[in-house]
This record gives structure tokens, sequence and C-alpha cells, in this order.
């Protein structure tokens, strides 16, 4: 199989994983992440920071599950460690991580965020 080719069905499928159809806390906490990943990427400091708004707002509301949690620092490494596992941006060269990050960047997801 063509390198192109392989590399697009790879991209193509990922977007599934970036944001896939579950929607708890863990996973919109990690959503915030990955848009925010790739708008600093971009040097849209602007959305990051409406992503940052977003995301505190997010843990005020729901601060009745993050109440349960021993170490929220700890638990944050977490879902930072599941993003980098999700998106495997070590794996690409420069050129296939801008690719990856403009999928995510332009998202129906993340244009929700960054508004």
């Amino acid at each position: 199989m063509a390198k192109g080719i392989r590399q697009f069905i790879i991209l193509a499928s990922m977007g599934f994983v970036f944001f896939g159809c579950s929607s708890g806390p863990d996973e919109k906490i990690e959503s915030f992440m990955k848009c925010a990943i790739a708008a600093e990427y971009f040097g849209d400091n602007n959305s990051v920071k409406s992503v940052d708004e977003k995301m505190k707002r997010f843990l005020l509301e729901n601060e009745d599950y993050f109440k349960y949690i021993s170490s929220f620092a700890e638990y944050m490494m977490k879902r930072r460690s599941e993003v980098d596992q999700e998106l495997e941006l070590y794996r690409y060269n420069r050129k296939g991580k801008k690719q990856i990050l403009s999928r995510v960047y332009s998202s129906s997801k993340c244009g929700e965020l960054y508004e």
C-alpha cells in the first residue's frame, strides 16, 4: 500500500478516536485538552484561552463528580497521558503532526470550544 494512502486511511480513522461518541466527564476533559493542544500548536492564543475558560466552567458545573478525586493534579496528568496516547504525535514527523492537529483544530467540536 502506498505510504500516502496508508497515512490518509490512518488519519481518516483517527477522526473517530479524537472525539468518539462518549461524552462522560473524563472524555470531555480530554476533548478540551485536544482542542487546546491543537490551538496552541497553530498559535491561536484566543482559542486556547476560550478552551481554558470553558474547561474551568465545566469543572465547576461538575464539581460533584470531581470532588471524589483524591489528587486532581494526578487526575489531569492521567487525562493528558490518555490524550497523548490517542494522538500519538510522537510517531509522526512535523508534517504528520501538522496534519493530525489540523484535523483536530478544524473539527466541529473544537470549533464550538473556540467560540
